[in-house]
């Protein structure tokens, strides 16, 4: 056992993995306002998980990253959370102390960088922590061991009124299913990414993760995870070379996309609630509060101070926005790097037939136009996984790399 501990980046990267979704999950259970030292329960279990990693860590035998690509991806995932991180304290904006296990472990990944095969199955252990999580809650509900999350019965019969709700009724499922993150936008993520890398994947093992991420993208019916799901299935379908894909002319896949494009298009016109006040009041009331500081932004804090609308949203419901009502021109400069390295990195691997990584991207960057989930400093299982799926689209480049220069050696 000690052995496997030593050749493989598996067992650190799961326990971390674990904690942002047990930590998170806690508080589901756990639905008293506790505090310790001024944090919530939540992060102690955060922490804790990850010390059993470091543990584990220094038990792993990794090398070095030398990828000059998997360098990048470490290099601006750790620009952007010391950008983001020193402009928040400037602004002396309130933050929980998972904010410092983000630079450690970009720094573990690049001390003793793990092989792309090992990042491949700590994913998936991600998306099976994370459909196991949805499970879980669901089936408490539905068996009456737990009250779901409160919602206002008028939001209920708003969404009764407004939009597709092929799930309601069933036991543990009134309306939009909340989940345990708090809201329904947030399960659904969860059921995006869980989908998507079950599908690209797609082997007798994750065809679970197909299942369950499927049922519960149904029971939240959030539309910017449908499509964030559906574009995601659209980039897997475009560039896999997998069993009978990639036999399919390319020009047959654009049409496939295409017709999932404008089905999803009409869906969407098709239900009342629009944009849900996002372009009438939420966008424009942070656009407003782009000129009161244009360079650092004004912070959370200031978003809290400017009260209105934008203090009631908290957030600008569009990642791009956000970042730059937030963090300034600088701050948006900087995730722009971010997000050029990590999209090409994975298109590239995508371009070649590794469509995981690309697939996990679209998820989060389709669904962060509407709605904003992770600051990019807390060790957040959003942030994690972005980040998690780049470096695996790196080291798998460099992997294939290697392999085409060991097969034409003469």
């Amino acid at each position: 056992m000690l052995a496997y501990f030593r050749i493989s980046a598996v067992p650190f990267l799961a326990i971390a993995f674990a904690g942002v979704v047990v930590g998170p999950f806690s508080t589901y259970l756990i639905r008293e306002n506790l505090r310790l030292r001024g944090q919530p329960p939540y992060i102690f279990l955060v922490l804790a998980f990850f010390a059993v990693a470091v543990a584990l860590w220094f038990v792993y035998r990794g090398r070095p990253v030398t990828s000059r690509t998997a360098q990048w991806v470490l290099a601006t995932a750790g620009l952007l959370w010391v950008i983001n991180a020193a402009i928040a304290f400037i602004h002396g904006d309130p933050f929980n102390h998972t904010v410092w296990l983000v630079p450690i472990f970009l720094l573990m990944l690049t001390i003793k960088g793990p092989s792309w095969t090992d990042l491949r199955t700590a994913v998936i252990m991600l998306a099976y922590l994370l459909a196991a999580m949805l499970t879980t809650a669901y089936l408490a509900e539905a068996f009456g061991l737990m009250d779901p999350l409160y919602l206002p019965e008028r939001i209920t019969e708003f969404q009764r009124d407004q939009y597709w709700l092929p799930l309601d009724g069933l036991p543990g499922i009134d309306g939009r299913w909340t989940g345990p993150l708090g809201h329904n936008t947030r399960a659904g993520l969860v059921a995006a990414f869980i989908f998507v890398i079950g599908v690209a994947r797609w082997a007798p093992s994750t065809i679970p993760l197909v299942a369950i991420g499927g049922f519960f993208l149904l029971a939240t019916s959030v539309r910017a995870s449908y499509l964030s799901a559906l574009a995601g299935l659209g980039i897997v379908i475009l560039f896999s070379r997998r069993s009978f894909l990639g036999r399919i002319p390319v020009l047959v896949k654009w049409l496939v996309i295409v017709g999932i494009t404008v089905m999803a298009g009409i869906g969407f016109a098709l239900t009342g609630a629009g944009l849900t006040g996002r372009d009438t009041s939420i966008w424009p009331a942070f656009v407003e509060l782009i000129p009161t500081s244009p360079w650092v932004g004004i912070g959370a804090s200031g978003i809290r101070e400017a009260g209105g609308t934008a203090a009631i949203s908290e957030d600008a419901h569009n990642i791009f926005l956000d970042q730059l009502v937030r963090y300034g021109a600088v701050g948006l400069l900087v995730l722009l790097v971010f997000g050029a390295v990590i999209t090409i990195t994975t298109f590239r691997a995508a371009n070649r037939g590794f469509t995981m990584p690309a697939g996990i991207l679209t998820v989060y960057v389709i669904a962060s136009q509407t709605d904003i989930q992770n600051d990019w400093l807390s060790f957040s299982y959003q942030s994690i996984i972005v980040i998690a799926g780049a470096l695996l689209a790196a080291q798998w480049l460099d992997s294939e790399a290697r392999l085409k220069e060991t097969v034409n050696k003469p």
